[in-house]
């Protein structure tokens, strides 16, 4: 999103800009993401999780990070805000769980290679 500066009421821009987040993050850290939608006991409420997943060496798919939000609550009072912000957040929890991995960032280079 960082090119184009969005409006509160560009639903169809933040939308998009979710998935174009989403999908970049699925290429530079090879995994894949899904999307949940849960209902909250409390009427109206909506616990939305997103999840990048890995395959392991078994092929088994194992949770790498993950971003929650609730909707609608006093930080969120619009859905498509809720969604950016969410794939916002499981692109920061990836790229700190790719940290914690490799010791470094992507594209950063290994600390013992700066030496």
């Amino acid at each position: 999103m960082g090119k184009n500066q969005l409006r509160a009421d560009d639903v169809d821009g933040f939308v998009l800009a979710a998935h174009d987040e989403l999908r970049d993050t699925e290429l530079k850290y090879g995994v894949k993401v899904y999307t949940r939608v849960l209902l909250d006991e409390r009427r109206g409420k909506l616990r939305f999780i997103m999840v990048a997943v890995r395959r392991s060496e078994t092929m088994e798919e194992l949770e790498y990070a993950r971003a929650e939000r609730e909707y609608p609550s006093a930080r969120y009072t619009s859905l498509h805000g809720l969604l950016y912000a969410c794939a916002m957040s499981l692109n920061i929890a990836v790229q700190r769980a790719y940290h914690n991995e490799h010791g470094h960032f992507l594209g950063d280079a290994p600390a013992e290679s700066r030496e």
